[in-house]
């Protein structure tokens, strides 16, 4: 119970954080931390960055050791969303620090043009053996 406890604390001043530093809202175009936990549990399902603005995401699993992994799934046409990463047929995986619980998409690739409404990408994170979430992001002007 209390580590339930201190975990809810954790997250809720890991929020405020967030809340205070870069942003209120997910719809908004902005830096994101995203936090992962075991299964599907992580702290957005769908962010939205701007390629002006220079936004990118970073990925942390929630006990602060677990590693992470990250892979987007590219649909015919699309080309990578983020400079750094390696990519295979349709699938590019997010860089990460080896034996790490941090991934960063780093800077939005500069050869994407996204069109005015966005573009959206699906992706498959989890931690290291666990199951995987299928969140998205869309990434903007």
């Amino acid at each position: 119970m209390f580590r339930e406890i201190a975990l809810i604390v954790r997250m809720l001043l890991v929020a405020v954080v967030l809340v205070a530093s870069w942003g209120c809202c997910s719809s908004m175009p902005r830096n994101h931390l995203i936090l992962v936990g075991s299964g599907e549990e992580l702290t957005e399902k769908k962010t939205v960055l701007s390629k002006a603005l220079k936004h990118q995401i970073v990925w942390r699993s929630l006990d602060g050791t677990t590693g992470v992994a990250v892979v987007v799934t590219l649909k015919e046409g699309q080309k990578r969303p983020f400079r750094n990463m390696s990519c295979e047929v349709m699938s590019c995986a997010v860089p990460c620090v080896p034996s790490s619980a941090i991934c960063s998409s780093g800077e939005i690739n500069p050869e994407l043009e996204p069109p005015a409404k966005g573009e959206y990408y699906e992706y498959a994170m989890s931690l290291v053996g666990a199951a995987a979430a299928d969140p998205g992001f869309i990434i903007k002007k």
